[in-house]
Protein backbone atom coordinates (compact mmCIF):
# COMPACT_ATOMS: atom_id res chain seq x y z
CA UNK A 1 0.00 0.00 0.00
CA UNK A 2 3.31 2.65 0.70
CA UNK A 3 3.57 2.28 -3.17
CA UNK A 4 0.11 4.04 -3.61
CA UNK A 5 -0.25 7.76 -3.27
CA UNK A 6 -2.92 8.11 -0.93
CA UNK A 7 -4.46 10.54 -3.76
CA UNK A 8 -5.16 7.49 -5.39
CA UNK A 9 -6.59 5.19 -3.02
CA UNK A 10 -10.64 4.08 -3.40
CA UNK A 11 -12.37 6.34 -0.97
CA UNK A 12 -13.35 3.60 1.34
CA UNK A 13 -9.58 2.95 1.99
CA UNK A 14 -8.72 6.32 2.26
CA UNK A 15 -11.37 6.93 5.50
CA UNK A 16 -10.30 3.76 6.91
CA UNK A 17 -6.69 5.56 7.02
CA UNK A 18 -7.65 8.44 8.33
CA UNK A 19 -9.98 6.75 11.16
CA UNK A 20 -6.57 4.05 11.57
CA UNK A 21 -4.07 7.45 11.82
CA UNK A 22 -6.47 9.24 14.36
CA UNK A 23 -6.63 6.56 16.66
CA UNK A 24 -3.03 5.69 16.44
CA UNK A 25 -2.43 9.79 17.43
CA UNK A 26 -4.79 9.26 20.08
CA UNK A 27 -2.92 6.70 21.52
CA UNK A 28 -0.11 8.20 21.50
CA UNK A 29 -0.94 11.59 23.13
CA UNK A 30 -2.87 9.36 25.54
CA UNK A 31 -5.92 10.51 25.10
CA UNK A 32 -9.18 8.83 24.96
CA UNK A 33 -9.92 6.42 21.45
CA UNK A 34 -13.54 7.70 20.79
CA UNK A 35 -15.37 8.23 18.56
CA UNK A 36 -15.72 11.97 18.97
CA UNK A 37 -11.69 12.39 19.93
CA UNK A 38 -11.23 10.63 16.13
CA UNK A 39 -13.77 13.19 14.34
CA UNK A 40 -11.90 15.75 15.65
CA UNK A 41 -8.74 15.25 14.52
CA UNK A 42 -10.06 14.17 11.26
CA UNK A 43 -11.87 17.44 10.57
CA UNK A 44 -8.80 19.49 11.60
CA UNK A 45 -7.27 18.03 8.97
CA UNK A 46 -9.89 18.72 6.70
CA UNK A 47 -11.07 15.84 5.89
CA UNK A 48 -14.06 13.35 6.13
CA UNK A 49 -15.10 10.01 6.70
CA UNK A 50 -18.44 8.85 6.68
CA UNK A 51 -20.58 9.01 10.12
CA UNK A 52 -20.09 5.88 11.32
CA UNK A 53 -16.35 4.93 10.81
CA UNK A 54 -15.47 6.38 13.74
CA UNK A 55 -17.86 5.05 16.27
CA UNK A 56 -16.77 1.65 14.62
CA UNK A 57 -13.13 2.28 15.60
CA UNK A 58 -14.36 3.51 18.99
CA UNK A 59 -15.72 -0.21 19.74
CA UNK A 60 -13.16 -2.15 17.59
CA UNK A 61 -10.17 -0.99 20.05
CA UNK A 62 -12.38 -0.37 23.35
CA UNK A 63 -10.38 -2.19 25.79
CA UNK A 64 -7.46 -3.59 23.56
CA UNK A 65 -3.74 -3.25 23.84
CA UNK A 66 -2.91 -1.56 20.68
CA UNK A 67 1.16 -0.53 22.16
Amino acid sequence: MASIPASELPECEKQELLCTYAALILHEEKMSITSDNILKLIKNSNNTVLPYLPMLFERALKGKDIQ
